[in-house]
């Protein structure tokens, strides 16, 4: 039966450490390190040198396997990071095109409704906001 320590460990993801060492007893744990207690007779200099030196080799395998990662996904990040900006750079000349040709079609549309306003005040006709003004009759 599971104590209700155990359980609210788990449920909150915090370490029982009890348990985790009877399940490390039983076998039931994977990948976890344990440490062999062993009496300062069964440990010699050259076994002790030896698994040092084994302990370092692997570390130092492990840390440039993750050096080159890095670097690699660095250098992916970059290569990747460099052509969004260049996609954005481009997408902003179209769009600053885009956006002067709309502001020369703006200005044309108020020069030419300024004109026709122009044109139709002489003859007191007033163009209302969205009509187009007729030209006045013009008299036999």
């Amino acid at each position: 039966m599971l104590e209700d320590s155990w359980l609210w460990h788990k449920r909150f993801g915090h370490f029982n450490f009890h348990e985790l060492k009877i399940l490390q007893q039983e076998n039931m744990i994977r990948d976890l390190l344990s440490t062999k207690e062993m009496s300062n007779n069964d440990c010699s200099l050259p076994d002790l040198f030896n698994t040092i030196q084994r302990c370092a080799y692997q570390l130092s395998t492990v840390s440039s396997i993750y050096r080159s990662r890095v670097a690699s996904y660095d250098w992916k990040l970059m290569a990747e990071t460099q052509s969004l900006k260049d996609e954005l750079e481009q997408e902003k000349g179209q769009s600053s095109k885009l956006s002067a040709a709309i502001e020369k079609l703006e200005e044309k549309v108020a020069l030419f409704e300024s004109k026709t306003t122009a044109d139709a005040a002489p003859y007191g006709v007033e163009k209302s906001h969205g009509e187009e003004a007729d030209p006045p009759a013009k008299a036999l």
